[in-house]
């Protein structure tokens, strides 16, 4: 899940060939619920969002998450939890 608009996480999308879905939240609904939001010094928001990683399966279910996180270790750590998933 990303604060970025829709079209840039498609071309991030396409230029990683991933085999899985980017969520988009520019108004962060979902990324403040679920605290991955910035804050200055706990008391403004800020429009910034921790680098994170949610895996949710076809049925809606978190199997994955961490707050905090490098891009480069968000895709390996998806793909691993998608591929956990389909083995069990």
């Amino acid at each position: 899940m990303s604060n970025d608009r829709q079209e840039k996480l498609k071309a991030w999308h396409s230029e990683q060939g991933l085999n899985y879905d980017l969520l988009s939240d520019p108004e962060q609904r979902v990324i403040r619920e679920w605290e991955a939001g910035v804050s200055l010094l706990g008391l403004a928001k800020v429009p910034l969002t921790r680098r994170s990683c949610w895996v949710i399966d076809e049925q809606g279910i978190l199997i994955d998450m961490k707050v905090g996180i490098s891009p480069e270790a968000s895709v390996a750590r998806a793909l691993q939890a998608l591929e956990a998933g389909a083995a069990g």
